[in-house]
Order: C-alpha cells, then structure tokens, then sequence
C-alpha cells in the first residue's frame, strides 16, 4: 500500500517536474541573473505565506483520515477550515500589500530592475490566498488517501502552475509578466482543486463550526509555529545572501538550490503516503518504518547519484552557460544535505501522525537561532559556498534529532 500509493504521488508529480525544471531554465535565460534570483526569491515568499495555513492542511489530513467516512463531520472539517483560511491568506495578502517597498529595499536589489520587481510584489499579494486555500482543497483527498485521484488534480494543476510563469514572460518579457502569469495560474488551479470537493460533497455551503475550529486549531497551532520556523530556516539563505552579497549573485546559489526544492517533491510524494497511514496505525509503525527508511534510502541513493557526478552538466543545461563553476559545486554540498532531510520525512511524518505537533514545533525552534548564526557567519566568510554548508549541516542535525524523538512518539 505503502509503495502503489507512493508511486501514484510521484506519477502525479513527474510530468510537472520535468515541467518546471524547463521553464526555470528558460526563465533563467529570459529574464536575466537578478531578474530570474528575485523569481526564485519569489517561492521563498510563498513558503513563508504557509504561516496562514495554520497548519490546517496537516489537521485535515489527519482529522478525515481519522472521522471514518463520516461525511457530517468531514463537511465540518473541510468547511471550516476553509472558512479560516481564506480570512487568514487574505490578511496575509495584505499584510504583505503594505510591506512591499521595504521587502524590495531589503533585497538590495538594482535601480534598473527596481520599478519590474516593485510591481512583480504587487501582483504576488494576490497569489497568497488561491495558493493557501488550494491547499485545504487537496488536504481532503490526501486524507481519504484517494492518491490516484488526487495525483490526477496535482498533475493538471502542477502543469499549469509550472507553465503559466512562462507564458506571462511571452506576452510581457519582465519579471512583472512572470508573475502575471503565475497569479493566472495559481487561480486556475484553485478552481480546479475545489472540483473533487464539489463531486464528493455536490453543492454545500462554507459553514464555520467552532468545536470543529477548536480541535483544528489544537493539532494545526503547533504546526503553524514549525511553518513559521521551517520556512525562515528553509529559504532564509536565499534572502541574507541576498542582503549581503547582492541580489545578483543569488542566481548561483538559488539555481542549484531551486533543483534540490524540485527534487524534494520525490521524498514529499512518499511523506504524503505515510502520514494518514501512520494516522489510521497508532502503536503499530514499525514494519512500515522499516521498509520506508530502506526504500526512501534507495530511493534517494539512485536520484542523488547521477545528479552529484554530472552536477557540472546538469546546471548548465538548465540554467546556461554563465553557470560553469561554483553552481555545480553548491549543488553537491546541497546534494548531501537533501539525502538526510529526505530521510527526515519519516520520523516527522511518524511525530505528527501521533498528534505530537508541538514536539516538532519546539525541534524547529530550537534549531532557530544556532542555525541564522551559523548561516550568516558561514556567508559573510565564504558567500554562496558557505549558505550551502550551512544549509546541509542544518538539515543532517535536523534529521537526527527527529529520529531520537521520533523512537519515543506516544499519542498525544
């Protein structure tokens, strides 16, 4: 089960994969080295935004994987959390909306390229709620582990998504035109994830239950602390660079960096699988522990591989020649560290599943301080070279201190 249901997820995230992996190389080219670094910066930006999920994504997983096709309660859980969300992504929208010039200031961006990443921010407000509200919508089918289904809906809006910054740049050759087409995209895509809802449930009213919120809100708070943490230790490198050493030189650095993220989806895809499987097998982990840990191991052994020997190679198809040197370097740092966050997935899965969302929480915060020193030491010493080793050091430390929690998860 583990595995079918595993590789229905990686079906539903190849083609949009490859996808992507063309149209940044493209866009690489299209809108230039600080253009195309400030693009990048842009899916920092969203990951950050996941703060507005509060954790409600991970606790509909959980609370449907859990209520036994009890179709009142999942339209409780599914309506609430909508509900919240939207109003939640919205703030976050504006919020974002009234901090743009000083984000732009920060990123020490050029005079020249000033007023397209100025105007590219004011479109990227409005991506924040289609972004977050999607992700509730598919949370459903992940908790009813319907993988098939869902990975047909990731792959159309996967697509999409992937496309649509491309087709921005041929109508309007800026950054601005990038974004254009994504705030398209991400809109299309949110349409597209309300339809398993609509075939499921038919037409229904959004209502807000508050017992419904409240045992929401228990399980998701902590894991909002983890998504404002993760996120800040996750693509924090890509701003202090970029504060420090210039936003022209993230290119280098968010290149490789962005090839890792896409690869994160294959070790995501199986985390996805165990998480509700974990849910529904409290007290019962192990045999699926041990044949994840092997298989993920393997896994990743045979992807790492190729991309470590012919990094060189692999940079420069995507991204170009002016990407000879250090990229490639970056990437193998990145390479080593991936490998153990892979692994991470399991015992963060396994902490979760058991409704330890707030041991995981205090992990993350912990991690917080000890790793923006060593970042930020590590960069103004070494640059581009350094964020890398700081990243990969983060995330080995990261996977062995869930690992020794994980070993003593009980129910919450």
């Amino acid at each position: 089960m583990i595995w079918k249901n595993s590789f229905w997820n990686l079906v539903g995230i190849s083609i949009p994969l490859v996808i992507s992996l063309l149209t940044i190389g493209y866009l690489s080219r299209i809108l230039g080295q600080e253009k195309f670094g400030l693009f990048l910066i842009v899916f920092s930006i969203l990951g950050y935004a996941s703060i507005f999920d509060a954790g409600l994504s991970r606790a509909v997983v959980r609370f449907i994987a859990l209520c036994n096709d009890n179709v009142a309660d999942e339209k409780k859980i599914i309506g609430t959390s909508v509900f919240i969300v939207t109003i939640l992504s919205v703030g976050g929208s504006l919020l974002f909306f009234y901090n743009i010039n000083n984000i732009v200031l920060f990123l020490n961006i050029s005079d020249e390229v000033f007023k397209d990443v100025t105007s590219a921010f004011f479109l990227l407000s409005f991506i924040i709620p289609p972004t977050i509200i999607s992700m509730i919508l598919l949370a459903f089918l992940e908790g009813k582990q319907q993988f098939l289904k869902l990975n047909i809906y990731k792959s159309i809006t996967g697509t999409i998504i992937a496309i649509s910054p491309l087709v921005g740049v041929f109508i309007i050759p800026t950054l601005e035109g990038a974004m254009l087409g994504f705030l398209i995209g991400r809109v299309l895509s949110l349409i597209i994830s309300y339809l398993p809802i609509y075939n499921y449930f038919g037409s229904y009213k959004v209502i807000f239950d508050f017992n419904t919120s409240k045992e929401l809100f228990q399980f998701g708070g902590w894991i909002t602390l983890s998504n404002l943490i993760s996120p800040l230790m996750v693509n924090s490198d890509r701003f202090i660079l970029s504060n420090v050493v210039g936003a022209g030189s993230v290119s280098f650095y968010a290149g490789p960096s962005e090839i890792i993220s896409r690869m994160g989806i294959i070790p995501g895809a199986i985390a996805k699988t165990i998480f509700p499987l974990f849910t529904k097998s409290l007290n019962n982990t192990k045999p699926y522990e041990l044949k994840v840990y092997y298989g993920l191991s393997i896994i990743m052994l045979l992807l790492i591989a190729p991309v470590f020997v012919f990094s060189q190679e692999i940079i420069v198809l995507i991204f170009g020649s002016s990407y000879i040197g250090d990229p490639s370097f970056i990437l193998k740092i990145l390479l080593v560290g991936f490998f153990f966050n892979s692994l991470a997935q399991i015992p963060f899965s396994k902490i979760q599943a058991y409704g330890n969302s707030k041991l995981t929480a205090f992990i993350h915060l912990s991690e917080l301080v000890p790793y923006f020193i060593i970042l930020y030491y590590m960069v103004e010493s070494f640059g581009i070279i350094g964020a890398a080793a700081a990243w990969s050091l983060r995330v080995i430390i990261d996977f062995l201190i869930l690992f020794y929690f994980s070993k003593k998860c009980k129910t919450a």
